[in-house]
Protein backbone atom coordinates (compact mmCIF):
# COMPACT_ATOMS: atom_id res chain seq x y z
CA UNK A 1 0.00 0.00 0.00
CA UNK A 2 0.95 3.42 -0.66
CA UNK A 3 2.06 6.06 2.27
CA UNK A 4 -1.11 8.04 2.00
CA UNK A 5 -4.07 8.15 4.52
CA UNK A 6 -5.94 4.99 3.15
CA UNK A 7 -5.40 2.98 6.29
CA UNK A 8 -5.66 5.89 8.85
CA UNK A 9 -9.08 6.86 7.16
CA UNK A 10 -10.37 3.59 7.20
CA UNK A 11 -9.23 3.20 11.38
CA UNK A 12 -10.66 6.14 11.88
CA UNK A 13 -13.91 5.76 10.46
CA UNK A 14 -14.16 2.71 13.03
CA UNK A 15 -16.77 2.66 15.85
CA UNK A 16 -15.80 1.78 19.42
CA UNK A 17 -17.33 -1.71 19.27
CA UNK A 18 -15.97 -2.39 15.44
CA UNK A 19 -12.53 -1.63 17.29
CA UNK A 20 -13.24 -3.90 19.24
CA UNK A 21 -14.50 -6.46 17.26
CA UNK A 22 -11.17 -7.00 15.07
CA UNK A 23 -8.91 -6.76 18.01
CA UNK A 24 -10.76 -9.99 19.71
CA UNK A 25 -10.68 -11.39 16.10
CA UNK A 26 -7.22 -10.83 15.74
CA UNK A 27 -5.62 -11.98 19.19
CA UNK A 28 -8.06 -15.04 18.85
CA UNK A 29 -5.65 -18.26 18.49
CA UNK A 30 -3.11 -15.64 17.64
CA UNK A 31 0.67 -15.97 15.66
CA UNK A 32 3.60 -13.79 16.40
CA UNK A 33 2.73 -12.03 12.79
CA UNK A 34 -1.00 -11.46 14.01
CA UNK A 35 0.28 -9.62 17.22
CA UNK A 36 2.13 -7.80 14.64
CA UNK A 37 -0.71 -7.04 12.64
CA UNK A 38 -2.62 -6.17 15.90
CA UNK A 39 0.52 -3.58 17.47
CA UNK A 40 0.14 -1.47 13.78
CA UNK A 41 -3.73 -1.25 14.41
CA UNK A 42 -3.59 -0.15 17.54
CA UNK A 43 -0.08 2.69 16.31
CA UNK A 44 -2.66 3.96 13.72
CA UNK A 45 -5.23 4.21 16.13
CA UNK A 46 -3.22 5.95 18.44
CA UNK A 47 -2.54 9.16 15.45
CA UNK A 48 -3.95 12.56 15.82
CA UNK A 49 -3.19 13.84 12.75
CA UNK A 50 -5.05 17.12 12.88
CA UNK A 51 -4.80 18.65 9.63
CA UNK A 52 -1.36 17.13 8.66
CA UNK A 53 -1.24 13.13 8.35
CA UNK A 54 2.26 11.83 9.25
CA UNK A 55 3.21 7.87 9.47
CA UNK A 56 6.04 8.82 12.09
CA UNK A 57 4.46 8.23 15.27
CA UNK A 58 3.90 4.83 13.45
CA UNK A 59 7.92 4.16 12.06
CA UNK A 60 9.16 5.35 15.78
CA UNK A 61 6.66 2.70 17.25
CA UNK A 62 8.48 -0.44 15.45
CA UNK A 63 11.65 1.37 15.81
CA UNK A 64 14.66 -1.51 15.46
CA UNK A 65 11.88 -4.07 14.16
CA UNK A 66 12.60 -6.48 11.06
CA UNK A 67 8.79 -5.09 10.41
CA UNK A 68 9.84 -1.57 9.91
CA UNK A 69 11.19 -2.36 6.69
CA UNK A 70 7.63 -4.45 5.42
CA UNK A 71 5.27 -1.85 6.69
CA UNK A 72 4.35 -1.78 3.04
CA UNK A 73 3.26 -5.06 3.14
CA UNK A 74 2.31 -4.83 6.61
CA UNK A 75 -0.35 -1.72 6.28
CA UNK A 76 -2.36 -3.84 2.81
CA UNK A 77 -2.66 -6.89 4.86
CA UNK A 78 -3.90 -4.75 8.07
CA UNK A 79 -6.29 -2.75 5.17
CA UNK A 80 -7.75 -6.02 4.15
CA UNK A 81 -8.06 -7.51 7.40
CA UNK A 82 -10.21 -4.93 9.12
CA UNK A 83 -12.68 -5.22 5.86
CA UNK A 84 -12.63 -8.62 6.50
CA UNK A 85 -13.57 -8.17 9.85
CA UNK A 86 -15.89 -5.49 9.41
CA UNK A 87 -17.98 -8.17 6.93
CA UNK A 88 -18.21 -10.64 9.51
CA UNK A 89 -19.34 -7.71 12.27
CA UNK A 90 -21.91 -6.08 9.71
CA UNK A 91 -23.21 -9.55 8.06
CA UNK A 92 -26.30 -9.95 11.07
CA UNK A 93 -27.16 -5.77 11.14
CA UNK A 94 -26.88 -5.11 7.18
CA UNK A 95 -29.21 -7.80 5.41
CA UNK A 96 -27.16 -7.29 2.01
CA UNK A 97 -23.86 -8.64 3.60
CA UNK A 98 -25.75 -10.91 5.06
CA UNK A 99 -27.50 -12.42 1.76
CA UNK A 100 -24.09 -11.53 -0.01
CA UNK A 101 -22.20 -14.11 2.70
CA UNK A 102 -24.53 -17.02 1.80
CA UNK A 103 -23.85 -16.52 -2.43
CA UNK A 104 -20.00 -16.86 -1.61
CA UNK A 105 -20.64 -19.57 0.51
CA UNK A 106 -22.60 -21.35 -2.46
CA UNK A 107 -20.10 -20.87 -4.62
CA UNK A 108 -17.43 -22.17 -2.06
CA UNK A 109 -19.06 -25.02 -1.76
CA UNK A 110 -19.49 -25.60 -5.55
CA UNK A 111 -15.88 -25.43 -6.20
CA UNK A 112 -15.17 -27.96 -3.79
CA UNK A 113 -17.43 -30.23 -5.47
CA UNK A 114 -20.52 -30.27 -3.25
CA UNK A 115 -23.45 -29.76 -5.01
CA UNK A 116 -26.10 -30.27 -3.13
CA UNK A 117 -25.04 -28.21 -0.03
CA UNK A 118 -23.98 -25.27 -2.82
CA UNK A 119 -27.51 -25.41 -4.26
CA UNK A 120 -28.91 -25.51 -0.62
CA UNK A 121 -27.04 -22.08 0.01
CA UNK A 122 -27.74 -20.66 -2.76
CA UNK A 123 -31.83 -21.17 -2.84
CA UNK A 124 -31.99 -19.61 0.65
CA UNK A 125 -30.02 -16.71 -0.96
CA UNK A 126 -32.51 -16.22 -3.49
CA UNK A 127 -35.35 -16.98 -1.42
CA UNK A 128 -34.21 -13.88 1.22
CA UNK A 129 -33.55 -11.64 -2.02
CA UNK A 130 -36.86 -12.39 -3.35
CA UNK A 131 -38.74 -11.91 -0.06
CA UNK A 132 -36.88 -8.73 0.52
CA UNK A 133 -36.87 -7.10 -2.59
CA UNK A 134 -33.23 -7.12 -3.62
CA UNK A 135 -32.85 -7.83 -6.59
CA UNK A 136 -29.28 -7.37 -7.68
CA UNK A 137 -28.43 -9.94 -4.69
CA UNK A 138 -31.29 -12.11 -6.55
CA UNK A 139 -29.86 -12.03 -9.86
CA UNK A 140 -26.24 -12.72 -8.36
CA UNK A 141 -27.91 -15.80 -6.33
CA UNK A 142 -29.81 -16.64 -9.02
CA UNK A 143 -26.51 -17.17 -11.29
CA UNK A 144 -24.89 -19.17 -8.84
CA UNK A 145 -28.25 -22.07 -8.54
CA UNK A 146 -27.88 -22.60 -12.31
CA UNK A 147 -24.33 -22.84 -12.40
CA UNK A 148 -24.77 -25.77 -9.51
CA UNK A 149 -27.71 -27.22 -11.66
CA UNK A 150 -25.76 -27.23 -14.66
CA UNK A 151 -23.71 -30.14 -13.24
CA UNK A 152 -25.65 -31.41 -10.36
CA UNK A 153 -29.29 -32.27 -11.39
CA UNK A 154 -30.58 -34.83 -14.41
CA UNK A 155 -31.02 -33.86 -17.95
CA UNK A 156 -35.37 -33.60 -17.61
CA UNK A 157 -35.05 -32.17 -13.90
CA UNK A 158 -32.40 -29.69 -14.63
CA UNK A 159 -34.20 -28.35 -17.98
CA UNK A 160 -37.39 -27.95 -15.90
CA UNK A 161 -35.55 -26.03 -13.06
CA UNK A 162 -33.17 -23.94 -15.60
CA UNK A 163 -36.01 -22.92 -17.86
CA UNK A 164 -37.45 -21.59 -14.37
CA UNK A 165 -34.48 -20.11 -13.40
CA UNK A 166 -34.01 -18.21 -17.04
CA UNK A 167 -38.12 -17.17 -16.75
CA UNK A 168 -37.54 -15.21 -13.28
CA UNK A 169 -34.17 -13.86 -14.42
CA UNK A 170 -35.66 -12.15 -17.28
CA UNK A 171 -38.25 -10.86 -14.49
CA UNK A 172 -35.96 -9.68 -12.41
CA UNK A 173 -34.19 -7.55 -15.45
CA UNK A 174 -37.24 -6.59 -16.21
CA UNK A 175 -38.26 -5.17 -12.30
CA UNK A 176 -34.21 -3.47 -12.48
CA UNK A 177 -34.69 -1.31 -15.42
CA UNK A 178 -38.05 -0.09 -13.95
CA UNK A 179 -35.95 0.65 -10.61
CA UNK A 180 -33.72 2.43 -12.49
CA UNK A 181 -36.23 4.31 -15.05
CA UNK A 182 -37.48 6.23 -11.73
CA UNK A 183 -34.18 6.63 -9.68
CA UNK A 184 -33.04 7.84 -12.80
CA UNK A 185 -35.92 10.49 -12.68
CA UNK A 186 -35.83 11.22 -8.75
CA UNK A 187 -31.87 12.48 -9.69
CA UNK A 188 -33.54 14.55 -12.44
CA UNK A 189 -35.63 16.50 -9.45
CA UNK A 190 -32.96 16.67 -7.06
CA UNK A 191 -30.68 18.04 -9.74
CA UNK A 192 -33.69 20.48 -10.79
CA UNK A 193 -34.56 21.22 -7.03
CA UNK A 194 -30.60 22.33 -6.50
CA UNK A 195 -30.30 24.49 -9.29
CA UNK A 196 -33.64 26.55 -8.55
CA UNK A 197 -31.90 27.32 -5.22
CA UNK A 198 -34.62 29.29 -2.72
CA UNK A 199 -36.06 31.39 -5.24
CA UNK A 200 -38.86 29.36 -7.29
CA UNK A 201 -39.58 31.64 -10.83
CA UNK A 202 -42.21 31.54 -12.81
CA UNK A 203 -40.22 29.41 -15.08
CA UNK A 204 -38.89 26.79 -12.80
CA UNK A 205 -42.60 26.20 -11.85
CA UNK A 206 -43.20 25.51 -15.64
CA UNK A 207 -40.21 23.04 -15.64
CA UNK A 208 -41.55 21.14 -12.31
CA UNK A 209 -45.01 20.51 -14.11
CA UNK A 210 -43.70 19.63 -17.41
CA UNK A 211 -41.95 17.08 -15.21
CA UNK A 212 -45.03 15.78 -13.50
CA UNK A 213 -46.52 15.43 -16.92
CA UNK A 214 -44.29 12.55 -18.15
CA UNK A 215 -45.91 9.24 -18.79
CA UNK A 216 -44.45 7.51 -15.97
CA UNK A 217 -45.67 9.65 -13.27
CA UNK A 218 -49.04 10.29 -14.57
CA UNK A 219 -50.22 6.72 -13.31
CA UNK A 220 -48.68 4.20 -10.28
CA UNK A 221 -48.72 0.88 -12.72
CA UNK A 222 -45.78 2.02 -14.84
CA UNK A 223 -44.32 1.22 -11.79
CA UNK A 224 -44.19 -2.44 -11.68
CA UNK A 225 -42.31 -3.28 -8.43
CA UNK A 226 -42.89 -2.42 -4.95
CA UNK A 227 -39.30 -0.67 -4.92
CA UNK A 228 -40.47 1.29 -8.20
CA UNK A 229 -43.62 2.20 -7.09
CA UNK A 230 -42.24 3.75 -3.89
CA UNK A 231 -39.80 5.70 -5.88
CA UNK A 232 -42.90 6.62 -7.95
CA UNK A 233 -44.69 8.32 -4.87
CA UNK A 234 -41.78 10.06 -3.36
CA UNK A 235 -40.61 11.50 -6.52
CA UNK A 236 -44.21 13.15 -7.28
CA UNK A 237 -44.93 14.07 -3.64
CA UNK A 238 -41.79 16.12 -4.05
CA UNK A 239 -42.19 17.08 -7.61
CA UNK A 240 -45.48 19.01 -5.88
CA UNK A 241 -43.91 20.86 -3.19
CA UNK A 242 -41.22 21.90 -5.10
CA UNK A 243 -44.22 23.16 -7.99
CA UNK A 244 -46.07 24.92 -5.08
CA UNK A 245 -49.23 24.98 -4.33
CA UNK A 246 -50.15 20.86 -4.13
CA UNK A 247 -49.13 20.13 -0.26
CA UNK A 248 -52.60 18.46 -0.27
CA UNK A 249 -51.99 16.21 -2.78
CA UNK A 250 -48.54 15.51 -1.90
CA UNK A 251 -49.19 14.00 1.58
CA UNK A 252 -51.20 11.49 -0.17
CA UNK A 253 -48.12 10.51 -2.05
CA UNK A 254 -46.05 10.40 0.95
CA UNK A 255 -48.38 8.71 2.72
CA UNK A 256 -48.63 6.29 -0.14
CA UNK A 257 -44.95 6.32 -0.09
CA UNK A 258 -44.30 5.04 3.75
CA UNK A 259 -47.73 2.62 3.55
CA UNK A 260 -45.66 1.01 0.81
CA UNK A 261 -42.20 0.73 2.47
CA UNK A 262 -44.27 -0.48 6.04
CA UNK A 263 -45.87 -3.56 4.10
CA UNK A 264 -42.71 -4.51 1.82
CA UNK A 265 -40.76 -7.24 2.90
CA UNK A 266 -38.25 -5.99 5.29
CA UNK A 267 -40.01 -3.05 5.77
CA UNK A 268 -38.15 -0.09 7.12
CA UNK A 269 -35.14 -1.88 7.69
CA UNK A 270 -34.92 -2.67 3.82
CA UNK A 271 -35.77 1.22 3.01
CA UNK A 272 -34.71 3.11 5.77
CA UNK A 273 -33.19 6.12 3.64
CA UNK A 274 -36.59 6.47 1.46
CA UNK A 275 -38.48 5.68 5.24
CA UNK A 276 -36.80 8.95 6.54
CA UNK A 277 -37.03 11.15 3.56
CA UNK A 278 -40.92 10.26 3.39
CA UNK A 279 -41.36 10.89 6.88
CA UNK A 280 -39.47 14.84 6.43
CA UNK A 281 -41.48 15.20 3.41
CA UNK A 282 -44.63 14.48 5.62
CA UNK A 283 -43.62 16.94 8.66
CA UNK A 284 -42.78 19.37 5.80
CA UNK A 285 -46.31 19.12 3.62
CA UNK A 286 -48.09 19.23 7.27
CA UNK A 287 -46.50 22.49 8.22
CA UNK A 288 -48.21 24.28 5.07
CA UNK A 289 -50.98 22.32 4.69
CA UNK A 290 -52.64 21.89 8.10
CA UNK A 291 -50.15 24.11 10.78
CA UNK A 292 -48.19 23.66 13.29
CA UNK A 293 -49.27 21.36 15.52
CA UNK A 294 -49.72 18.98 12.75
CA UNK A 295 -46.39 18.83 11.45
CA UNK A 296 -45.42 18.46 15.46
CA UNK A 297 -47.33 15.56 15.86
CA UNK A 298 -45.64 13.73 12.70
CA UNK A 299 -42.28 15.03 14.00
CA UNK A 300 -43.58 12.67 17.37
CA UNK A 301 -44.55 9.71 15.24
CA UNK A 302 -40.98 9.84 13.96
CA UNK A 303 -39.37 10.31 17.18
CA UNK A 304 -41.06 7.62 18.60
CA UNK A 305 -40.09 5.08 16.27
CA UNK A 306 -36.15 6.27 16.25
CA UNK A 307 -35.46 3.76 18.53
CA UNK A 308 -36.82 0.81 16.28
CA UNK A 309 -35.57 2.64 13.67
CA UNK A 310 -31.94 2.98 15.21
CA UNK A 311 -31.52 -1.00 16.67
CA UNK A 312 -32.17 -2.51 13.12
CA UNK A 313 -30.09 -0.43 10.94
CA UNK A 314 -25.79 -0.39 10.88
CA UNK A 315 -24.09 2.15 12.89
CA UNK A 316 -23.59 4.66 9.63
CA UNK A 317 -27.04 4.46 8.85
CA UNK A 318 -27.89 5.09 12.73
CA UNK A 319 -26.22 8.05 12.45
CA UNK A 320 -27.87 8.91 9.24
CA UNK A 321 -31.27 8.70 11.00
CA UNK A 322 -30.39 10.35 14.34
CA UNK A 323 -29.35 13.47 12.58
CA UNK A 324 -31.60 13.43 10.66
CA UNK A 325 -34.45 12.64 12.84
CA UNK A 326 -33.40 16.27 14.91
CA UNK A 327 -32.85 17.93 11.73
CA UNK A 328 -36.56 17.63 10.56
CA UNK A 329 -37.61 18.90 14.07
CA UNK A 330 -35.36 22.00 13.72
CA UNK A 331 -35.98 22.77 10.38
CA UNK A 332 -39.78 22.54 11.41
CA UNK A 333 -39.62 25.26 14.09
CA UNK A 334 -37.13 28.06 11.97
CA UNK A 335 -39.66 27.67 9.26
CA UNK A 336 -42.34 28.84 11.66
CA UNK A 337 -40.12 31.18 13.70
CA UNK A 338 -40.25 29.02 17.07
CA UNK A 339 -36.54 29.51 17.50
CA UNK A 340 -36.13 29.18 21.33
CA UNK A 341 -37.46 25.25 20.36
CA UNK A 342 -34.17 24.43 19.02
CA UNK A 343 -31.60 25.45 21.88
CA UNK A 344 -31.34 22.29 23.54
CA UNK A 345 -32.15 20.43 20.06
CA UNK A 346 -28.89 22.15 18.20
CA UNK A 347 -26.72 21.98 20.83
CA UNK A 348 -27.88 18.02 20.71
CA UNK A 349 -27.45 17.92 17.05
CA UNK A 350 -23.51 19.39 17.14
CA UNK A 351 -22.62 17.36 19.84
CA UNK A 352 -23.96 13.72 18.25
CA UNK A 353 -22.07 14.69 14.98
CA UNK A 354 -18.73 15.49 16.35
CA UNK A 355 -19.19 12.36 18.32
CA UNK A 356 -19.86 10.30 15.68
CA UNK A 357 -17.92 12.22 12.36
CA UNK A 358 -15.90 9.15 11.32
CA UNK A 359 -18.66 7.40 11.08
CA UNK A 360 -20.93 9.85 9.72
CA UNK A 361 -22.18 11.01 6.06
CA UNK A 362 -20.33 13.94 5.10
CA UNK A 363 -23.44 15.76 4.16
CA UNK A 364 -25.17 15.29 7.47
CA UNK A 365 -22.33 17.23 8.87
CA UNK A 366 -22.67 20.07 6.31
CA UNK A 367 -26.47 19.90 7.44
CA UNK A 368 -25.68 20.56 10.80
CA UNK A 369 -22.85 23.52 10.32
CA UNK A 370 -25.93 24.65 8.32
CA UNK A 371 -28.34 24.30 10.78
CA UNK A 372 -26.15 25.67 13.57
CA UNK A 373 -25.23 29.04 11.20
CA UNK A 374 -29.09 29.73 11.25
CA UNK A 375 -29.39 28.90 14.98
CA UNK A 376 -26.41 31.21 16.02
CA UNK A 377 -27.45 34.11 13.45
CA UNK A 378 -31.41 34.29 15.30
CA UNK A 379 -29.82 34.84 18.76
CA UNK A 380 -27.52 37.49 17.36
CA UNK A 381 -24.67 35.48 17.60
CA UNK A 382 -23.21 36.67 14.25
CA UNK A 383 -19.43 35.44 14.98
CA UNK A 384 -20.28 32.02 15.97
CA UNK A 385 -22.45 31.86 12.86
CA UNK A 386 -19.57 32.62 10.66
CA UNK A 387 -17.30 30.21 12.11
CA UNK A 388 -19.96 27.72 10.66
CA UNK A 389 -20.56 28.83 7.62
CA UNK A 390 -17.03 29.27 6.74
CA UNK A 391 -16.55 25.52 7.82
CA UNK A 392 -18.53 24.65 5.07
CA UNK A 393 -17.19 26.66 2.71
CA UNK A 394 -13.79 25.46 3.52
CA UNK A 395 -14.40 22.19 3.59
CA UNK A 396 -12.51 20.91 0.68
CA UNK A 397 -13.50 17.45 1.21
CA UNK A 398 -16.84 17.97 0.37
CA UNK A 399 -18.09 19.22 -2.92
CA UNK A 400 -20.68 21.30 -2.23
CA UNK A 401 -23.77 21.71 -4.18
CA UNK A 402 -24.28 24.93 -6.26
CA UNK A 403 -27.70 25.96 -4.50
CA UNK A 404 -25.52 25.58 -0.75
CA UNK A 405 -22.40 27.23 -2.37
CA UNK A 406 -24.48 30.38 -3.73
CA UNK A 407 -26.22 29.96 -0.02
CA UNK A 408 -23.16 30.37 2.10
CA UNK A 409 -21.63 33.12 0.46
CA UNK A 410 -25.06 34.81 0.28
CA UNK A 411 -25.36 34.15 4.09
CA UNK A 412 -22.08 35.21 4.94
CA UNK A 413 -22.38 38.33 3.52
CA UNK A 414 -25.65 39.41 5.24
CA UNK A 415 -23.56 38.30 8.67
CA UNK A 416 -20.61 40.90 7.54
CA UNK A 417 -23.43 43.31 7.25
CA UNK A 418 -25.09 42.45 10.82
CA UNK A 419 -21.32 42.53 12.14
CA UNK A 420 -20.52 46.25 10.56
CA UNK A 421 -17.77 44.93 8.68
CA UNK A 422 -18.67 47.79 5.76
CA UNK A 423 -15.12 47.99 4.55
CA UNK A 424 -14.94 44.05 3.75
CA UNK A 425 -18.32 44.52 2.35
CA UNK A 426 -17.86 46.24 -1.10
CA UNK A 427 -14.74 43.70 -2.02
CA UNK A 428 -16.75 40.68 -0.93
CA UNK A 429 -20.05 41.88 -2.88
CA UNK A 430 -18.35 42.33 -6.23
CA UNK A 431 -16.27 39.11 -5.78
CA UNK A 432 -19.14 37.40 -5.18
CA UNK A 433 -20.99 38.77 -8.13
CA UNK A 434 -18.22 37.59 -10.30
CA UNK A 435 -18.64 34.03 -8.73
CA UNK A 436 -21.96 33.83 -9.75
CA UNK A 437 -22.48 35.47 -12.59
CA UNK A 438 -19.46 33.38 -14.09
CA UNK A 439 -21.19 30.16 -13.19
CA UNK A 440 -24.59 31.52 -14.54
CA UNK A 441 -26.45 31.19 -10.80
CA UNK A 442 -26.76 34.57 -10.50
CA UNK A 443 -31.11 34.90 -10.66
CA UNK A 444 -32.91 37.95 -10.29
CA UNK A 445 -33.30 37.56 -6.60
CA UNK A 446 -29.27 36.77 -5.91
CA UNK A 447 -28.98 40.22 -7.72
CA UNK A 448 -31.24 42.22 -5.85
CA UNK A 449 -29.92 40.77 -2.18
CA UNK A 450 -26.50 42.05 -3.73
CA UNK A 451 -27.72 45.27 -4.81
CA UNK A 452 -29.81 45.84 -1.54
CA UNK A 453 -26.93 44.91 0.86
CA UNK A 454 -24.53 47.20 -1.44
CA UNK A 455 -27.06 50.46 -1.70
CA UNK A 456 -27.88 49.87 2.81
CA UNK A 457 -24.37 51.31 2.67
CA UNK A 458 -25.23 54.74 1.68
CA UNK A 459 -28.48 54.83 3.55
CA UNK A 460 -28.29 58.40 5.66
CA UNK A 461 -31.88 58.75 6.99
CA UNK A 462 -34.57 56.37 8.73
CA UNK A 463 -36.89 57.80 6.29
CA UNK A 464 -34.43 56.38 3.20
CA UNK A 465 -33.93 53.43 5.01
CA UNK A 466 -37.80 52.62 5.42
CA UNK A 467 -38.28 53.37 1.20
CA UNK A 468 -35.36 51.61 0.44
CA UNK A 469 -36.62 48.34 2.64
CA UNK A 470 -39.96 48.94 1.30
CA UNK A 471 -38.36 48.99 -2.55
CA UNK A 472 -36.58 46.05 -2.04
CA UNK A 473 -39.39 43.83 -0.16
CA UNK A 474 -41.45 44.34 -3.05
CA UNK A 475 -38.80 42.94 -5.68
CA UNK A 476 -37.70 40.02 -3.56
CA UNK A 477 -41.57 38.78 -2.63
CA UNK A 478 -42.25 38.60 -6.62
CA UNK A 479 -39.22 36.68 -6.91
CA UNK A 480 -40.79 34.17 -4.54
CA UNK A 481 -36.99 34.32 -2.72
CA UNK A 482 -38.59 32.73 0.25
CA UNK A 483 -40.29 29.59 -0.08
CA UNK A 484 -40.68 26.17 1.91
CA UNK A 485 -36.96 25.10 1.07
CA UNK A 486 -35.15 28.00 1.88
CA UNK A 487 -32.71 27.39 4.69
CA UNK A 488 -33.01 31.51 5.36
CA UNK A 489 -35.85 34.05 5.10
CA UNK A 490 -34.55 36.93 3.11
CA UNK A 491 -38.12 38.89 3.19
CA UNK A 492 -38.71 38.02 7.05
CA UNK A 493 -35.43 39.30 7.65
CA UNK A 494 -35.60 42.71 5.85
CA UNK A 495 -39.07 42.69 7.39
CA UNK A 496 -37.28 42.75 10.95
CA UNK A 497 -35.71 45.76 9.48
CA UNK A 498 -38.46 47.80 8.49
CA UNK A 499 -40.81 47.12 11.62
CA UNK A 500 -37.79 47.45 14.09
CA UNK A 501 -38.48 43.30 15.42
CA UNK A 502 -37.20 40.57 15.91
CA UNK A 503 -36.39 37.84 13.02
CA UNK A 504 -38.04 34.80 14.55
CA UNK A 505 -41.64 37.55 15.30
CA UNK A 506 -41.33 37.87 11.44
CA UNK A 507 -40.87 34.39 10.35
CA UNK A 508 -43.96 33.80 12.53
CA UNK A 509 -45.74 36.41 10.71
CA UNK A 510 -44.60 35.00 7.06
CA UNK A 511 -45.32 31.02 7.99
CA UNK A 512 -48.82 32.21 8.91
CA UNK A 513 -49.37 34.35 5.88
CA UNK A 514 -48.11 31.19 3.52
CA UNK A 515 -50.51 29.23 5.51
CA UNK A 516 -53.37 31.25 4.63
CA UNK A 517 -52.69 30.88 1.14
CA UNK A 518 -52.40 27.19 0.81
Amino acid sequence: MKNDKSLYNLISSLSPTEKAYFRKSTTRGSTGKEKTYLKLFDAFDKLDCGTEYSEEPVKQSLKGKRSLTQLPVLKHYLYGSILRALNHYNEESDIDLKIGAMISQARLLYRKGLFKASLAKSAKASSMARRLGKDILLLDALHTERQTLRVYSSLNQSRELLMKNYEEETSVLERLSNISLYKKLLDELIIMATASGPAVTAKETRQFENFLNRKELSDESFAICTHSKILFHQIVSFALMLRGGGFEESLEHTYKTIELIESAGGGKRSYPYEYISSRQNTILAELYRNGFEAASMAAAELKAEEDELLASSPEKVRNFLKIRTLSCEINMNMTCGEHERNFRLVEDEIRYCEANRNNTYRDEEIVTWNQAAMHYFVFGDYSRSLEYISKIMNDNSFRLREDMQTFCRLFALILHFEMGNISYIEHYTKSLFRYLKQRKLLNPAERTLLKFIVDMQDVNSKSELHDLLNEYLDILTKTNYAGAFSPFNVIAWINSKLNNSTYSRECKLFYNKSLQKS
